[in-house]
Parts: C-alpha cells; structure tokens; sequence
C-alpha cells in the first residue's frame, strides 16, 4: 500500500497511502514495486492483510487429454467461479513426478492435472466445489480427488510441489521461464511450445503453473555440453518470442533481472523502453543501484 524509499542520492521519500483507495499524483508505488531494485531500496513497506478463509476444499481432477483440462479451467473462470489457485500440470511433468514420488498413483492414460484451491464461507465453498465437479465432469475429467482437511490438502499439493525438484532426475540443466498469456491463449501458447520442442527432440520440456491467471512455467531441461546449452537457449528465445506473439508477457512473476534483459525489447516497444532507461537515470545518475538488472544497454 505504501513505501519508505532510500534512493540513489540517500534522500527519503514515501509513496503510497494507507487509505484503502489513493489516486493522488503518479502511482509511485507500482513504479517502485515494479523495478527490481534499480530505482531504490526498500526500507519500510506497508501491506494489507486478508482475514483467513472460514474452509478450503483442494480438488485434484486428472484428464486424458491437455485440451480437457484447459477448457475446464477457462469454463470455471467464465462461470465467475474464482478459486484461490488453479495449477495446471501437463504429460512430462507428471512423467518427472511419477519417477521422482513412485507412491504417487497416477494412471497411465492421465496426460494433464488440474490442482484447484477454493475458499471462502463453508457454504459458498461447498456451493463452487459441486459447480467445479460438474464442470470438469462435461469436460471429460477421468476422476476428481477431493480434500477436505489440512492433511489430505497436503497430500494433493504434493503432487505440484514435487515438480521442480523432481525436474533435475530428467536432466541436470533446465532453464525456467515464466511466460503469462491472456487466458483465451493458452492452449494455442502450449500448442507452440510443442511445435517449437519438435525441432529440438534432445531437450526436454515440462509446462506447468498458474492457470487461473494464464502464467505458465515452461522449463527446459538439457544435459551437459556446450551444444545442448545453446538449443536450450535457442528454444527460449523462440518460446518468448512467440509468447509476445499471442498477446503475453515473457515473465508474469520472476522479473527479468541479467537473464531476460536481451529479451525485454521483444515485449516494450523503443519509445517505452527509452521512457524506462530515462527514469532510471534520473533516479540512479550513477547506476549504483541493482546495476546490470533489466536494462543490456
């Protein structure tokens, strides 16, 4: 909501309010939010807290096919059903937890998951939860797990929370991006990144992430070598490209920092960016601030 901010010179200021609406004067706060650590450091931050939620119910519901899951997910959302996280996992990361959990149970015939989160009032989550059934149901779900209690949540999320570890048995490399696309684009997104995968069969590729809002994790994993660097390196910069392509943004969470900095221009166009760069000078004449972080040049 608001922030204490040390910049470049070593001057003090303060954006933001702590009234629950402010539209006074440029967001700063955004702006700062927003800029990893190249605009100033952070030296008091003000949060909104939300109360706990009355119950949670965790749906596991697994589909035979990526088509399946994906129109479940975007029938839910179009249904004003909003759950609190909606985690997609396709074919090979299910294939990396198999191997990495072999107590998890999975049918051969399953090739995508949805994990759904639903909270709220016991009623109103009850209500969402039957709704969610039906929906993934018409979508031809193959069974939907459902929890009702912290440790059977537990169990559920484990099947999502294996994957990144479980990703380093496939390969001892990967690259990790985290590319956001409008919902209505997320199956033309995965149909891409198959494409692209084709014409680098020596790699391996694993998608999972936030379905809910369109964020997919796409990571390349690569064995040693200098040539297998360099098509996984080559397969995320087509991936990114692409995903600029269908309308998105090559990172809805992890920033872009050293690694994504020659690929920004592909998402900002010249005079943005040139806008961008000027701030950053005005604020950090020097560049002592995160230097190198977002911008290459």
């Amino acid at each position: 909501m608001s922030l204490e901010v040390v910049l470049a010179n070593g001057s003090v200021i303060h954006t933001g309010r702590k009234t629950l609406k402010s539209v006074t004067g440029y967001d700063l706060t955004r702006l700062f939010v927003g800029s990893e650590g190249t605009l100033g450091v952070f030296t008091r931050i003000t949060v909104k807290l939300l109360p706990l939620p009355e119950k949670i119910e965790t749906l596991l519901v697994f589909f035979a096919t990526t088509q399946d899951a994906v129109q479940s997910a975007s029938q839910i959302i179009f249904n004003n059903l909003l759950p609190r996280a909606m985690e997609f996992i396709d074919k090979s990361s299910i294939t990396c937890i198999q191997g990495y959990r072999q107590e998890m149970q999975i049918p051969a015939e399953v090739n995508a998951l949805l994990l759904i989160d639903i909270d709220g009032k016991e009623a109103s989550v009850k209500a969402e939860a039957s709704l969610i059934e039906e929906i993934v149901r018409k979508n031809h779900a193959i069974r939907v797990a459902s929890a009702k209690n912290g440790q059977e949540r537990d169990v559920l999320w484990e099947v999502r929370r294996a994957i990144s570890p479980a990703l380093y048995n496939i390969a001892p490399y990967k690259i990790n991006e985290d590319i956001c696309v409008p919902r209505s684009r997320i199956l033309e997104i995965l149909d891409r990144i198959a494409n692209i995968h084709n014409r680098y069969p020596s790699l391996k590729v694993a998608c999972f992430g936030h379905i809910g809002d369109g964020n997919i994790h796409v990571n390349v994993m690569y064995d040693k070598g200098d040539q297998q660097k360099t098509f996984a390196e080559r397969m995320i910069e087509e991936i990114l490209r692409n995903t600029v392509e269908v309308g998105g943004t090559i990172s809805g969470e992890h920033g872009i920092g050293n690694v994504k900095s020659a690929f920004l221009s592909y998402e900002i166009p010249p005079m943005e960016l040139e806008i961008m760069k000027d701030i950053k000078r005005l604020l950090d004449p020097k560049g002592i601030l995160n230097p190198g972080k977002m911008f290459s040049c």
